[in-house]
């Protein structure tokens, strides 16, 4: 980003913030006039167009004739924006533990299913006997494995959610023959998994 800038300015950029957000630096055109309002031309090119930001400028020295011959520009990416509003949607749509989709996503999609859409709709309970036999940790790796064996056996064909505390659901947008094919290979997974403290999982199914 410096080094583009200065390539495009007779200054030198004097300071950037972590992750982009804010990128500062001081633009010194130069004394021939021709040369100064084609290097700020350029440089507003670059801002506007190349970063896709929004900025200012300001004036830190100017001339006799009251041309600024010193200024810092001040630059808000948006493109870093509108990649945190995207972190933080993802974040309020995702279970944190196993990374599927939460209640909350699980609720919004709900509503948004409409009888002509042909789904099946598949409910997994996972036993709740682990943390009391092995603690949290031993239940919380099982709930993962489980995720884990759901989003691989069902996220081509929809979306697996984690509904409550050992509750999980999902939404599979294929016909009744293809979803006996599905669940083969996810009773297979389930089957062979096995964890560092959890020597299986038990998992009860119903589809509808």
């Amino acid at each position: 980003m410096a080094k583009s800038a200065s390539m495009l300015c007779d200054g030198t950029a004097v300071a950037a913030c972590e992750g982009g957000l804010i990128i500062s630096f001081e633009y010194q055109p130069s004394v021939n006039a021709v040369n100064y309002y084609k290097n700020y031309k350029h440089l507003s090119v670059f801002l506007s167009e190349v970063l896709g930001s929004e900025y200012r400028f300001i004036a830190i020295q100017q001339d006799e004739e009251q041309r600024p011959v010193s200024v810092i520009f001040a630059v808000r990416s948006i493109e870093y924006e509108k990649r945190k509003e995207e972190q933080l949607l993802r974040s309020s749509t995702t279970d944190e533990l196993t990374r599927c989709y939460n209640r909350r996503a699980y609720e919004q999609d709900i509503k948004e299913l409409t009888a002509d859409k042909k789904f099946l709709y598949l409910t997994a309970d996972v036993n709740g006997l682990v943390n009391d036999r092995l603690g949290h940790a031993a239940g919380d790796e099982l709930l993962c494995g489980v995720a884990g064996c759901m989003k691989q056996s069902f996220d081509d064909y929809g979306k697996v959610y984690r509904i409550g505390g050992d509750e999980f659901v999902t939404i599979l947008f294929t016909d009744e023959e293809q979803f006996g094919i599905i669940k083969q290979n996810f009773d297979l997974l389930v089957d062979n998994w096995s964890g560092d403290t959890v020597p299986h999982m038990s998992v009860s199914c119903g589809a509808v």
